[in-house]
């Protein structure tokens, strides 16, 4: 499989320039030249493929001539101790919970894939990979997480004072060995800023080498496809059974909190995964609504440059006017988050995370409004919540005739949430066993300045 820089299409890149060269320049966003679908007896078989196996035949799709298959599987089975896990809470819907792994995010599953692809392809060079990375949100301990232990590879973590919610970063802060973690005084700007400027520094690089690890870099795109491909085998195979539907339009409400999901499943389904369509849960901004639309979306910069990247990304799987046919966005505000996990709780007994239960509002008001419409006779009009989107997808007669069933990934253990959970529904989660693990280890995180040449300097004596 090769690969091309949307900036350049003529040229075009080995699986590992890619991956170890894709963030070296900036809008470097690097996608496979062709994308093959899986085998009709893969998709329909029953009971469906394990997620190991899923992992392996959507890698292989894109690693397959680059690195041996027992290489491969190797890879996958070190990166997958655990596994997703796909259960019904409700006759139209199903939860993929995406917090089995060692920091109980879903971030465990795309890092750590990373992680070892990095190093697999770095195994042949006599100086060790020095990863350079920016850490910010929930999620941020996984990084930490997958890189540890990873010989042949070093990682440097820079994250903003006070954008880490304190549960995950008394986490991110035990790691150490070849991770080190860093605490910035200044925002996301300035630790870019500080990535940049160490990167292009001539000093810096001719001790080894060192790479920039971004949401650009593919080997975080590919593993996102892995865990939709599987849950929409999962459902398709068990819905006959469960739900009584055969061939079910499948619909998977994707939390906008990281863009990179959204662009994760429309890649699982343009390999074939029987996907119908998505819905988009944002909590805030209507980036993708204003993109459909042909505008600018009005956003923070942070949260502009990775819709940015994935808008763009997207645009190489299907056109504007495909996606306009598949996807729908909803928005709400916290308070309305906060009800959806009370009232998933009260509904279906499942204890929700935050972003889930925003997933999980957006795909209920979905159906319902469909339903909804229906039964008054107004066609497509969505009543019982407004879409950002102006326009239907055309699943949402699916919806209408009770044919549709919706996915809901739960991206965090509610554990990390304890807090608003105990508000919302007088519930307290207790904290899996893998996560107080790491708190009683000590912390090696340490704090540095904006400063450049106080960064440098440390970088040079300390972090390598």
């Amino acid at each position: 499989m090769k690969f091309y820089d949307i900036r350049d299409k003529s040229k075009e890149f080995l699986l590992k320039n890619a991956v170890l060269k894709g963030s070296a320049k900036p809008d470097s966003i690097y996608m496979p030249v062709s994308i093959p679908q899986f085998a009709k007896s893969l998709i329909y078989k029953n009971p469906a493929p394990s997620f190991r196996d899923i992992a392996f035949e959507a890698a292989r799709v894109f690693c397959g001539e680059d690195i041996p298959q027992e290489d491969l599987m190797g890879i996958i089975i070190d990166s997958y101790p655990f596994t997703a896990n796909i259960s019904p809470i409700a006759p139209t819907t199903y939860v993929l919970d995406l917090f089995q792994g060692k920091t109980c995010s879903f971030k465990d599953f795309t890092y750590r894939f990373a992680a070892r692809l990095m190093q697999y392809f770095n195994k042949n060079e006599k100086a060790p990979l020095h990863v350079l990375t920016i850490a910010s949100g929930a999620g941020s301990a996984a990084i930490a997480s997958a890189f540890h232990g990873i010989s042949g590879v070093q990682l440097t973590i820079l994250y903003p004072k006070g954008d880490i919610p304190s549960f995950e970063e008394e986490l991110l802060v035990r790691f150490s060995g070849n991770v080190k973690v860093i605490r910035i005084d200044g925002d996301f700007a300035a630790c870019r800023q500080l990535a940049t400027k160490v990167l292009n520094d001539e000093a810096v690089q001719t001790k080894g080498n060192l790479m920039l690890l971004d949401s650009a870099n593919i080997a975080l795109l590919i593993p996102q496809s892995f865990y939709y491909i599987y849950a929409a085998l999962a459902v398709n195979a068990h819905s006959s059974f469960y739900n009584r539907i055969e061939n079910p339009s499948i619909i998977i409400s994707v939390p906008m909190d990281d863009f990179g999901s959204l662009t994760g499943a429309f890649l699982a389904k343009k390999m074939g995964a029987p996907i119908a369509g998505f819905v988009a849960a944002s909590e805030s901004d209507n980036a993708i609504s204003e993109w459909l639309a042909g505008g600018t979306a009005d956003l923070s910069n942070k949260t502009k440059n990775n819709f940015s990247l994935d808008s763009r990304r997207i645009e190489q799987l299907y056109s504007r006017e495909e996606v306009r046919k598949t996807l729908a966005e909803y928005r709400f505000d916290k308070s309305c988050i906060y009800q959806a996990i009370e009232k998933c709780n009260d509904s279906t007994g499942y204890l929700i995370e935050p972003q889930g239960a925003l997933a999980w509002l957006a795909w209920m008001d979905t159906y319902k409004s469909a339903l909804y419409s229906q039964k008054k006779g107004m066609g497509s009009q969505f009543s019982v919540a407004e879409p950002e989107t102006p326009f239907s997808p055309d699943w949402y007669t699916a919806c209408a005739n009770k044919q549709a069933l919706g996915i809901i990934p739960s991206t965090a253990h509610p554990a990390k949430f304890g807090e608003i959970l105990r508000k919302t529904t007088g519930k307290d989660p207790s904290i899996p066993y893998r996560l107080e693990d790491i708190l009683k280890l000590p912390r090696k995180g340490i704090s540095l300045s904006a400063n450049y040449p106080e960064f440098k300097d440390w970088f040079l004596h300390s972090g390598r």
